[in-house]
């Protein structure tokens, strides 16, 4: 991965849990605040722990968060991704019920051999107490391993680090992809 040399980076793990959500708690709130904007609902077929990567920019603004998670090994290869962009709208609902997944952007599914990728933004409308405001994700299924990268902002108007943010993402390329 293609990241500034200034950026600091820190790693750590997560212990994914069956959440389960009542009318009035958030479930995962903490570890959207803490880790990144991921799905933390699919504990099936995963090993535990799940390994977790931050890059930091040096004023704190901007990050790149890698969240990778094994399959088990019966479970090689019986998970995909849908490539149907409702999934990924369902998928932020869920973390974020107050924005529906109408603040989910430029959506694209691809397939490569044995993988299947993702990639989409969000932008959390203004006055949104969502965190974070702003993130791009690209998601790699491979037959070992989901790869799960988040390109964060805290500032709401994300395309003003769009070039960066392209430049990492782009450059990602799991080990066993194919």
């Amino acid at each position: 991965m293609d990241y500034p040399s200034a950026w600091s980076v820190s790693k750590s793990t997560y212990t994914s849990y069956i959440c389960r959500r009542t009318d009035t708690t958030w479930c995962y709130q903490n570890e959207l605040r803490t880790i990144g904007p991921f799905y933390f609902g699919e504990v099936d077929g995963l090993k535990k722990p799940a390994r977790i990567v931050t890059f930091t920019s040096a004023d704190g603004r901007q990050k790149v968060v890698a969240f990778i998670s094994d399959f088990h090994d019966n479970a090689n290869q019986n998970f995909g991704i849908d490539p149907n962009i409702q999934w990924v709208k369902n998928k932020v609902t869920e973390n974020y019920p107050d924005v529906a997944g109408t603040a989910v952007g430029d959506y694209r599914y691809d397939r490569s051999g044995n993988s299947m990728t993702i990639r989409y933004s969000v932008t959390m409308p203004v006055g949104t107490k969502s965190y974070p405001l702003s993130y791009t994700i690209r998601n790699f299924f491979t037959v070992h391993h989901n790869y799960e990268f988040a390109f964060v902002s805290d500032n709401e108007n994300i395309q003003k680090y769009r070039n960066l943010g392209e430049r990492i993402l782009s450059s990602i390329t799991p080990n066993d992809i194919s």
